[in-house]
């Protein structure tokens, strides 16, 4: 519920100033005897002048009486604003149990809770779309006046739904902005049930799963994040990934969604290298089954993450992503989901047809039985640094068209600088780096420049590293030449 704010006025700020002084002195007795010390200062400056010693002695004798009689003026002040603000959320549940047709009002308690569900699914929650989950009763405004156009400039937007045999009135604070509905707080309010949550992300649950049956996911992917559900375009990329079989991996993925089978990856190496690219990549290839990345801000609570997973249930076969897996709280720290997620992992059916691709850039900041237990992630790709030459180039070319929309003009590199980008261990996005440092200061693309930009990025590899930040663990992993999976002394590889 948006927080009701009092009007601002300079008695106000006068009040809050005061009040603040009082606070920092340690309450009204240690103002006072702070007060009591400047005035006896001021009495032995002017110890001379009767007039300045007549008015010591009367702001001595006052001032106690002045604060505490502030201290009780502002507590009361205070108490009347909370008790304004309890009427008035008093008052609008009354209001919202009377349109939810609730006889007996003083019998029942509202609960409201966050409901963060994106603009996407409320706005074609206003188009009073025909549903088999939940039903949508009606449509209020900020006054709790029936609104027939279910649009609004800027204010609150109340829906009256119902699901499985209970009334839940969904309150939105929204805008709109050059024709544009964009939503800021989303809330459900509901009588008080058991387990009223759980039935509140079920709802949340259960609007995500008829939203995909409306949606084109043949075009576009689904992001679930802080802010409910968002969408965007497939994007797809048409360079090769050399260190990477993308058309196999597709392959793979297409006939376990054929054999309605549920297949676990995950994709490990450093940051940069091209992991979220052959996800992106996949993009394009794999049209015919939604495809949803779920972001570590959509899995902050155990609850968040079981809605999620019964989500990706009610819309398979499709294609889960986890990206940047080790951003998750997968350990066994007392914060953790890690024995959640376990759990939501072994609990995916074989029929189910859903398939997890995840993304992992340091492994030592989850659990090693994550990773180690085939039917959880069934198969574990490494990825490193390039060190191909056509590879290298390939990313530079890419790079070069997608900001110019022109050819990569240099076709053969220098030998030295190749050698340096190797010994260095350039990321795909150190390499993207040097191309944007070189495109946005206008410096013609040769060797002689290529090489000045890589010795750039290197210079900014060795500021990180002198950096208080990196002085536990480096940022870059570092290959064993002997050991090809073991990277930074931890082993990717099926000896472990």
């Amino acid at each position: 519920m948006p927080p009701i704010v009092p009007e601002k006025s300079e008695h106000n700020n006068d009040n809050s100033l005061v009040s603040y002084v009082v606070h920092e002195l340690g309450g009204v007795f240690f103002a006072v005897e702070a007060l009591d010390k400047v005035l006896d200062f001021a009495g032995k400056a002017f110890k001379n002048n009767h007039i300045y010693q007549n008015s010591i002695k009367i702001l001595r004798g006052m001032s106690p009486v002045i604060l505490t009689g502030h201290k009780i003026y502002t507590s009361v002040q205070s108490y009347k604003e909370q008790q304004k603000q309890t009427n008035a959320r008093q008052k609008k549940s009354k209001i919202i149990l009377r349109l939810m047709k609730m006889d007996h009002l003083e019998d029942y308690d509202l609960d409201c809770v966050d409901c963060n569900i994106g603009r996407e699914v409320f706005n074609w929650l206003l188009t009073r779309p025909k549903t088999d989950g939940f039903k949508i009763l009606d449509f209020f405004d900020s006054d709790f006046e029936s609104l027939s156009s279910k649009t609004t400039e800027k204010g609150i937007v109340y829906i009256l739904i119902m699901f499985e045999g209970q009334k839940y009135m969904l309150e939105a604070e929204v805008m709109v902005i050059n024709q544009q509905l964009f939503l800021n707080t989303c809330v459900v309010h509901t009588t008080t049930q058991t387990k009223f949550v759980e039935r509140i992300g079920q709802l949340k649950t259960k609007m995500f799963s008829e939203f995909i049956r409306s949606f084109d996911t043949c075009d576009n992917i689904i992001v679930m994040g802080s802010k409910g559900l968002q969408t965007r375009s497939r994007i797809g990329f048409n360079y090769d990934i050399y260190q990477f079989d993308v058309e196999k991996f597709k392959t793979e993925i297409k006939n376990a969604i054929i054999k309605n089978k549920k297949r676990g990856y995950i994709l490990v190496g450093p940051p940069g290298v091209g992991k979220s690219t052959v996800i992106v990549k996949l993009e394009k290839e794999i049209t015919h089954i939604p495809i949803v990345y779920i972001t570590a801000s959509a899995n902050v609570f155990r609850e968040d993450l079981a809605h999620n997973f019964a989500f990706l249930r009610s819309i398979s076969p499709c294609l889960a992503i986890f990206e940047d897996l080790d951003t998750y709280k997968l350990t066994y720290k007392q914060d953790s989901i890690f024995g959640d997620f376990i759990e939501q992992l072994d609990s995916l059916k074989y029929q189910e047809s859903i398939i997890v691709i995840a993304t992992l850039n340091d492994p030592r900041a989850i659990h090693s039985s994550l990773i180690n237990r085939r039917g959880r992630f069934d198969k574990v790709f490494f990825m490193s640094y390039p060190t191909d030459i056509k590879e290298i180039v390939n990313v530079l070319d890419n790079k070069y068209k997608k900001e110019t929309g022109q050819d990569f003009p240099v076709r053969e590199l220098d030998p030295k600088t190749i050698q340096k980008i190797i010994d260095n261990h350039f990321s795909h996005s150190d390499l993207c780096e040097v191309i944007d440092n070189m495109v946005i200061n206008d410096i013609p693309i040769t060797n002689e420049n290529i090489d000045k930009g890589v010795d750039e990025v290197i210079k900014t590899m060795d500021a990180i590293q002198k950096c208080s930040l990196t002085a536990q663990s480096s940022n870059r992993f570092i290959q064993d030449e002997n050991h090809p999976y073991v990277v930074d002394g931890y082993n990717y590889g099926r000896d472990r």
